[in-house]
């Protein structure tokens, strides 16, 4: 074999190499340019509420609670979350929880999570909470009206 045809082959594989890399970042920058990241925060004033820290629309989320390390319960809708906005979880109010959980998607409709724990927000934390069947998930709307009438 000679050496040009060795140069020829070596040139050949750098280029395939750096295509592929380059395909795989130009898609992973895709994907982080438009990923949406939800975390919960708490105020003395309104209580928890959860906002979209990311780059694109958090769509579709449904919000849980758990009192404890094992159950979540009580899997709430909430509408979309744009970046940059908030959603006050207005049913929730000021309560200690231990744990909360939201699952949504991009715009893509590319599944995420999140936990807020101790102060603490982990963003596809193995410790999310289930993926919720829709006739599980109560919509956010009927929970504010319950406690809108009763903190009157």
């Amino acid at each position: 074999m000679n050496i040009s045809l060795l140069v020829a082959l070596a040139a050949l594989l750098v280029s395939i190499t750096s295509f592929v890399t380059g395909q795989i970042n130009v898609a992973r920058s895709e994907r982080l340019g438009m990923q949406p990241t939800l975390v919960f925060e708490y105020s003395q004033q309104r209580g928890w509420h959860v906002r979209n820290v990311g780059n694109g629309p958090a769509l579709n989320p449904v919000v849980s609670l758990s009192w404890d390390e094992a159950n979540w319960e009580q899997p709430v809708r909430i509408p979309s979350v744009a970046q940059g906005s908030a959603f006050r979880l207005q049913w929730i109010g000021h309560q200690n929880i231990r744990r909360l959980g939201a699952r949504y998607s991009d715009a893509q409709g590319r599944p995420y999570s999140a936990t807020g724990k101790n102060d603490q927000t982990f963003a596809e934390s193995s410790d999310a909470p289930p993926i919720w069947a829709n006739a599980e998930v109560e919509p956010h709307w009927t929970l504010q009206d319950q406690v809108e009438h009763s903190d009157q």
